[in-house]
């Protein structure tokens, strides 16, 4: 995997820095009930 050699290394971007580069996007997964979490959402 040469191409991904720094996937796992932090970056620093502005003033944060991250401890690597695999992020999740924020989603909405329409798992919970009525505002409430639910057992599924948390699996997810």
């Amino acid at each position: 995997m040469p191409k991904l050699k720094h996937l796992l290394s932090p970056i620093k971007i502005g003033k944060m820095e991250l401890k690597n580069r695999v992020e999740f996007a924020p989603v909405t997964d329409n798992f919970g009930i009525d505002d409430y979490v639910t057992d599924r959402m948390i699996k997810f």
